[in-house]
């Protein structure tokens, strides 16, 4: 079902592994009734900058 909409998802992120520059980081996406839906691993680069919310 690729590129099917998701009702009621929820999303759920972790750092799996801290490296000073490079962190790893895991998403959990589910459904209202906390059936896990997919589940995305990715890699960042930190810089030395500071970021304004």
């Amino acid at each position: 079902m690729l590129g099917a909409y998701v009702k009621g998802g929820y999303a759920e992120a972790k750092e799996l592994v801290n490296h000073h520059r490079m962190p790893f980081a895991e998403v959990r996406i589910t459904n209202e009734d906390n059936e896990l839906l997919c589940v995305f691993t990715s890699s960042g680069y930190r810089k030395d900058v500071d970021i304004e919310f």
